[in-house]
């Protein structure tokens, strides 16, 4: 069996494809008859939930194929499932689901006292015009 490339980690998506695929699990029968039908290992589907397996998009496509869902099904996000609105984009999702791991109001007041400094440094020596547009020093000239 190829090794699967290594990806860099996007903690939202590892979580957003550890929790459907152990709803795909549990409709194949278990976690071992999952792995079996995405060609695997017996015990890859438990080492990929353990995080000790790779959850790569090879490994979510073959899974995706042998259940029948469409192809990127793991990696959706779902209101009902995530309650996030599905209409915001990837960045605007992951900035919320990082958050909701804070343990209290402290934590996360402490993460937006930071993220409040670290903009202030991004935009310190930025025009208020390019700040509004989105754009940085090396974006070129406004349009």
């Amino acid at each position: 069996m190829a090794y699967e490339k290594k990806l860099r980690r996007d903690p939202a998506r590892d979580e957003r494809r550890s929790k459907r695929l152990e709803i795909l699990s549990k409709t194949a029968g278990g976690r071992t008859l999952l792995s079996v039908k995405a060609g695997s290992g017996p015990n890859y589907v438990s080492e990929v939930q353990n995080e000790r397996g790779t959850f790569g998009d090879e490994f979510a496509a073959r899974v995706e194929v042998c259940m029948g869902k469409q192809n990127g099904w793991l990696d959706q996000w779902l209101a009902d499932e995530e309650g996030i609105d599905p209409s915001l984009s990837d960045p605007e999702r992951n900035v919320i689901t990082l958050f909701r791991r804070f343990h209290n109001d402290l934590e996360r007041g402490q993460a937006i006292e930071r993220l409040n400094d670290l903009l202030d440094k991004l935009h310190a020596d930025q025009p208020p015009d390019r700040i509004s547009k989105g754009l940085n020093k090396s974006d070129g000239p406004p349009q």
